[in-house]
C-alpha cells in the first residue's frame, strides 16, 4: 500500500513539474484576440406626431421611476423597455416586456428588494428609458433621457 501511494505521488509530481498542467501564457508573444463591443442600435427616426408620448417622474428621494407610454400605434404587438442609470459611478438597470401591446403605468425601483427588505441605490443619475415596440410591419426603438437633481 505504501509503495502504491509513493508511486502516485511521484507521478503527480512529474505531471506538474513537466508542464503538463495548466500553463500561464500571459508572458508569451502570441497575438491576443479581442471582441468588438456590440454597437448600440440607432434610434428610429419618427416625426413628433408619430413618436409615443412618454411621461416620467421619480419620487422625492429618487428611489423609484414611474412612467407611462401613450400615443402608441393600434397594431402594437409587444412593448419592451430598458431603464438604465448610474449610481456611485456604476451603470445599472433592468427591463420589462408587455406582450399584448397594452401598457399601464410602470414603476421601476432603483435598487433591490428581497423578502420585503429594500436596498436603495444612492445618487441616481443619468436615467435613460429605452423603449422598443413591434407592430405588424416594423420594429421601433426610441430613447428618452430623464433629468434628475442629484442630492447628497
Amino acid at each position: 500500500m505504501k509503495k502504491l501511494l509513493t508511486i502516485t505521488i511521484l507521478l503527480l509530481m512529474v505531471f506538474l513539474l513537466t508542464g503538463c498542467g495548466k500553463k500561464d501564457l500571459s508572458n508569451t508573444n502570441t497575438a491576443k484576440t479581442t471582441t468588438a463591443p456590440t454597437p448600440t442600435p440607432p434610434e428610429t427616426q419618427l416625426s413628433p406626431e408619430e413618436r409615443p408620448v412618454v411621461n416620467m417622474r421619480t419620487d422625492q428621494q429618487v428611489r423609484r421611476l414611474f412612467f407611462t407610454i401613450g400615443n402608441l400605434p393600434e397594431d402594437v404587438i409587444t412593448i419592451e423597455y430598458i431603464v438604465t442609470y448610474k449610481t456611485k459611478g456604476l451603470e445599472r438597470g433592468g427591463f420589462g416586456i408587455y406582450d399584448n401591446g397594452q401598457f399601464a403605468e410602470e414603476e421601476y425601483l432603483f435598487g433591490s428588494e428581497s423578502s420585503g427588505v429594500f436596498k436603495y441605490d444612492e445618487n441616481v443619475s443619468d436615467i435613460l428609458l429605452t423603449i422598443e415596440y413591434q407592430t405588424q410591419n416594423q420594429k421601433i426603438l426610441l430613447r428618452y433621457p430623464y433629468q434628475t437633481i442629484v442630492t447628497e
